[in-house]
């Protein structure tokens, strides 16, 4: 079935999201300027929500609500990394051994549950719990805890073969620690989320997101009247 043009504005507008964050947490030699990272945090709800709540500003907030309205759950699937990723995976596991998903009915009282006590905690001064399930924060977590090291680990092996072939654009990076706490927190999140995104999908997503856009962006029977 050829894929709509909306559809592929969006896979396009994910795709330089998803490698911009991920670049931006992974550059290590910092090519990228800083305010790329800062426009990728600034377009991402939870940061948004914190803002609004601040007193800083409600556009950003605003204008979020309203694209969600009218389109649908456009932010987990173009705009978050984690939910981004969560798509490769699906996608990964699906060209692997094909697997139609059923549906299943949602819980609401889990999922804003845990937006009010995130919201709560985060408007008490207490960040712990926001920074575990914002899940902009835990992509920042799993690229910066796994893949820069990773990075600068391939780098470094790559410096004397480049030099055996006489390119020396490369050159020796400080190697941190491969097996700290934090890498193994990150560890323990991305089998998390490969397990879950494997098995349902992009399961883990912002309450935000689940909200509905107009139904006339489904084809008729194709809503499974999830919301």
């Amino acid at each position: 079935m050829p894929s709509s043009p909306l559809r592929t504005l969006r896979r396009l507008v994910a795709a330089l999201v998803f490698l911009t964050a991920l670049w931006a947490f992974v550059d290590f030699r910092d090519i990228l300027p800083p305010r790329w990272l800062a426009g990728i945090t600034s377009i991402q709800f939870f940061p948004t929500l914190l803002r609004a709540l601040a007193g800083l500003g409600l556009l950003g907030l605003l204008v979020w609500v309203t694209i969600t309205l009218l389109a649908g759950r456009i932010y987990c699937s173009a705009i978050c990394p984690l939910g981004i990723l969560q798509d490769l995976v699906w996608r990964v596991r699906r060209w692997i051994a094909p697997l139609r998903l059923k549906f299943a009915a949602g819980h609401p009282v889990i999922r804003y549950g845990a937006l009010v006590v995130t919201v709560g905690a985060a408007l008490a001064g207490v960040w712990l719990i926001p920074s575990l399930l914002d899940p902009y924060s835990i992509f920042g977590r799993i690229a910066a805890g796994i893949f820069r090291p990773a990075a600068i680990a391939l780098n470094n092996l790559l410096v004397p073969v480049a030099g055996a072939m006489g390119w020396h654009g490369l050159f020796r990076v400080p190697q941190p620690p491969l097996l700290t706490a934090s890498t193994g927190f990150a560890l323990f999140m991305l089998a998390g989320l490969v397990v879950m995104a494997a098995l349902r999908g992009r399961l883990f997503a912002t309450p935000f997101a689940r909200w509905e856009g107009f139904s006339d962006c489904f084809p008729a029977g194709r809503c499974s009247n999830c919301g």
